[in-house]
């Protein structure tokens, strides 16, 4: 007896983001953002000195890649005209967890804490 996995119903629960009233629905994130994401936690955690800009960029550009996933409209150009400080911090809380979550690593708790500088 054979066994199918159809990889096509294992799907997250729909997340849609609207910003500059546009619905992006940052559900399916790419397996190679997400390794992305683990290679950059892993060089903040060898670099004890980073500073907190470079861990803004480095999340700024996450941000930048998974929306841009989701809508090749959008860009870091987009982002910087369009979403403004608090919703970019949201919008990195959001889709870093959900990364980590979708990994199995993430516990549904907010794993940018352990990164930041105290």
């Amino acid at each position: 007896m054979s066994e199918i996995i159809d990889l096509k119903t294992l799907k997250p629960d729909e997340l849609i983001i609207r910003i500059a009233n546009k619905d992006i629905n940052i559900s399916n994130i790419p397996f190679e953002i997400a390794l992305d994401v683990i290679e950059k936690f892993d060089e903040l955690k060898l670099d004890e000195n980073y500073s907190k800009r470079k861990l803004l960029i480095i999340f700024q550009d996450i941000v930048v890649k998974m929306l841009h996933e989701a809508d090749n409209s959008i860009d870091e150009k987009w982002i910087r005209k369009n979403v403004n400080a608090f919703q970019m911090m949201r919008l990195i809380d959001k889709i870093v967890n959900l990364i980590l979550d979708g990994l199995g690593i993430g516990g549904k708790q907010d794993n940018t804490k352990s990164l930041k500088k105290k």
